[in-house]
């Protein structure tokens, strides 16, 4: 049978990877509150060349497709793949969303701890907030409306399930993880939100141990929480 020849699209493996961490506080006694950050490098050559993108490669031959971005990632911007949660985030498929040609991407949301990652090149975090007031003409390709459908993407799944605590580290207090959730808008930033805690509860993500806060000068220290497994 005579199979006709034809031209497939290029493709391309990127990751939007979200942060949460301390804003700077300039009192040491005050629990700083958190932010959100997604991880961004600036183009060194045309096209784009100077603007924003997210972080990816091109897919490779005979590889699986998260292998190849995982493998990437490590040579570009010295990122320790084993510390990041990573699943299919989308499928972008413009053929005008690349000027060299139509390359189809396949994104991947991904979350991770932002002191298990040590950044070189160009890479850097930026405020998820101000990127998407301020970085619709400073992105290149799509990744704007990349980064526009997989943050809402990731704010639709944070009270489905536990992705958000792979931004936290293995023992943390119940309000360092009512701030996380204050950052995505999605909980109370000044003391307790006993909604916020009822819901947390009834999910069963995470227990409590006994051991307590150490750092906090505070005659009343919290005990710590982890992740249940």
């Amino acid at each position: 049978m005579e199979t006709k020849k034809y031209n497939p699209p290029g493709l391309a493996l990127d990751l939007c990877l979200f942060t949460i961490v301390d804003k700077q506080e300039e009192n040491p006694k005050k629990i700083p509150e958190k932010e959100l950050k997604f991880l961004a490098l600036k183009r060194l050559k045309e096209p784009y060349k100077g603007m924003y993108t997210l972080t990816g490669c091109a897919a490779v031959e005979g590889e699986k497709t998260a292998e190849t971005l995982k493998k990437k990632l490590k040579e570009k911007s010295g990122i320790n793949t084993d510390e990041i949660y990573m699943e299919i985030g989308g499928v972008f498929d413009d053929p005008k969303r690349d000027k060299r040609g139509h390359v189809v991407s396949i994104t991947y949301l991904g979350l991770c701890r932002a002191d298990k990652i040590e950044l070189k090149g160009d890479a850097e975090w930026i405020n998820v907030d101000y990127a998407l007031e301020k970085f619709k003409d400073k992105m290149a390709f799509d990744h704007y409306e990349i980064l526009l459908k997989i943050y809402k993407l990731f704010i639709e799944r944070v009270w489905k399930d536990a992705i958000i605590l792979n931004t936290l580290p293995e023992l943390f207090t119940q309000y360092q993880l009512q701030l996380s959730y204050a950052a995505v808008g999605l909980a109370k930033i000044n003391g307790t939100d006993q909604n916020f805690r009822r819901k947390i509860a009834a999910k069963e993500w995470i227990e409590k141990t006994d051991i307590k806060e150490e750092s906090v000068i505070s005659r009343n220290k919290a005990f710590y929480y982890k992740r249940i497994k």
